[in-house]
C-alpha cells in the first residue's frame, strides 16, 4: 500500500517537472530567435542610415560641382561611396532574405 501511495504522490510532480522542462526549452529557443532577429534588424537599420548618408554625400558633391563648375573628384568619391553602400545593402538582402528581416 505504501508503494502505491508513494507512486501516486510522485507522478504529478514528475509530470509537472517534465512539462516545465519542455516549456523552458521552448522559451529559450524563442529567445535565441528573437536575439538573432534583433541583430538582423540592427544591421538593417545601420545599412539604411549608411544609404541615407551616401545619398547626402552625393547630393552635396553635386551641389558643389554645380556651384564651382568643376567636380574636383568629389562627385567620383561620393559616387563610389554610394555604389559601395548599395552593393553592401544588396548583399545583406540576399544573405538574410527579404522575408526574414522582420
Amino acid at each position: 500500500m505504501e508503494a502505491t501511495t508513494l507512486l501516486a504522490a510522485c507522478v504529478p510532480s514528475v509530470l509537472t517537472g517534465v512539462f516545465l522542462f519542455f516549456f523552458q526549452h521552448k522559451i529559450q529557443k524563442n529567445e535565441k530567435k528573437a536575439v538573432a532577429r534583433d541583430d538582423t534588424r540592427i544591421r538593417y537599420m545601420k545599412l539604411i542610415v549608411d544609404m541615407l548618408l551616401a545619398t547626402h554625400a552625393l547630393s552635396e558633391a553635386n551641389t558643389v560641382a554645380l556651384q564651382t563648375g568643376k567636380t574636383n573628384g568629389e562627385v567620383e568619391r561620393a559616387l563610389a561611396y554610394a555604389r559601395e553602400i548599395k552593393y553592401t545593402y544588396r548583399d545583406f538582402l540576399e544573405e538574410s532574405g527579404i522575408q526574414h528581416i522582420f
